[in-house]
């Protein structure tokens, strides 16, 4: 399980998920009213950020365990590809309606796009073991 450098990859995924509850996406120059007033953007100021960053946690650490089936798990590396984009674009549009007009993005910006890269790493090299498997079956 963890031998396969997918099992990695997607631990990897789950850490690019994780590292969003511990970074600012964005930083605004002046403290505004409501979520805004630590004048930091957070995955936590957004509930929908959160939840989607919680599951592709979730989802990456149970795809991990589920390598006796490979078409599933290539499923769900699509699926945990699919949450990290939306978590950029969810962040992104967040940003865009929010009251304040100045602010400079941070470095949790990396932690999707680190996510997406691993997931489509893994669901590569699951492809390619899914492969491997096949044609040891016709050679039998």
């Amino acid at each position: 399980m963890i031998q396969r450098i997918q099992s990695v990859y997607l631990i990897l995924c789950a850490l690019g998920f994780g590292g969003l509850f511990l970074a600012d996406l964005a930083v605004m120059d002046t403290p505004a009213e409501g979520i805004w007033s630590d004048a930091r953007f957070t995955v936590m100021d957004n509930a929908s950020l959160w939840i989607i960053s919680g599951i592709g946690v979730i989802l990456s650490i149970l795809t991990v365990f589920l390598y006796t089936k490979r078409a599933m798990q290539s499923r769900l590396c699509t699926l945990i590809g699919i949450f990290s984009l939306c978590v950029l674009g969810l962040g992104w549009y967040e940003l865009q309606q929010s009251v304040v007009e100045t602010y400079t993005f941070s470095f949790g910006w990396v932690f999707p796009l680190f996510a997406l890269f691993f997931s489509i790493m893994a669901g590569v090299f699951i492809r390619k073991d899914e492969e491997t498997v096949r044609s040891m079956d016709r050679l039998r």
